[in-house]
């Protein structure tokens, strides 16, 4: 298997087509073995790949809220070949806010055990997040050591928020991810936030916080040219390496939908297509 090494120019990144992916039923996970890394009540899932070795600084993927299997089957088909931390704790954003709370300085610990794990200090991160597991990485970008770390971030229909009046975004709930947007802008890393159509009735989506952020980095999403489809690009953002892709689409398959394409980001951001 071959470690992804970056485009220079990320900025060249296409949009994925949101075309609806059957998953099967669970499969068995190889090419590898899996450890388990528990900080406090919280326990993550460690992927690591036959043949990895460490080094003086090691990569590693970060991926919140979706089962192991799946998650790991598909880095391996993006041809990722260094190892992958699962973090499936279950339903809610607070659940995956809880174990990272910013004022506790709580990546530390997480750090320590995965450093104790791959026998080797710990590198670059590539996280990725479907649904609810933006509640962890809204809390770890807070954190300095995990905002500087972060090579590529991949957020799957996974950036919501508060109101402050119906259908209008609580700007606090926006400027929170504008320190990530701003490294995408920067070249710094890699961001690529894919949202649906939905809309909560108690809170905002995330094609409503993602373009609430956006706009308060003086920027405004760009209507897309007419496509045709049940889940086309309507509305987009690319600047350098930040990339704010919106869709159609407001069932719960076009929420599926979105994290079974994140597959195609990877190879997209990474060269492996």
């Amino acid at each position: 298997m071959v470690s992804l090494v970056a485009l220079g120019l990320a900025d060249q990144l296409k949009p994925v087509v949101m075309s609806e992916v059957a998953v099967g039923a669970p499969t068995p996970i190889r090419g590898g073995r899996v450890t388990p890394i528990i900080v406090g009540d919280a326990q993550a899932s460690l992927f690591i790949p036959d043949g990895w070795r460490p080094q003086a600084r090691n990569r590693v993927a970060v991926h919140f809220h979706s089962a192991p299997w799946y998650v790991i089957s598909q880095y391996q088909a993006a041809r990722f070949g260094d190892p992958v931390l699962v973090c499936n704790f279950g339903q809610g954003s607070s659940i995956y806010a809880r174990p990272f709370l910013a004022d506790r300085r709580s990546f530390d610990p997480w750090k320590r055990q995965l450093e104790f794990a791959l026998k080797g200090k710990l590198g670059n991160l590539v996280v990725t997040s479907f649904s609810a597991g933006y509640g962890a990485v809204r809390e770890l970008i807070k954190q300095p050591d995990f905002l500087n770390r972060l090579e590529t971030v991949i957020l799957s229909d996974s950036m919501y928020g508060s109101f402050l009046t119906p259908r209008t975004v609580d700007p606090e709930y926006a400027k929170c991810w504008v320190p990530l947007l701003q490294r995408g802008l920067s070249g710094r890393t890699s961001v690529v936030v894919t949202c649906s159509s939905i809309e909560p009735e108690t809170y905002a989506g995330t094609h409503e916080v993602s373009k609430a952020a956006v706009e308060l980095m003086g920027k405004r999403m760009v209507d897309t040219p007419s496509e045709s489809g049940a889940q086309r690009l309507f509305r987009r953002f690319d600047e350098r390496k930040l990339h704010v892709w919106h869709y159609d689409g407001t069932s719960p398959t076009s929420h599926m939908t979105q994290a079974r394409h994140m597959v195609d980001i990877l190879r997209s951001v990474y060269g492996n297509r």
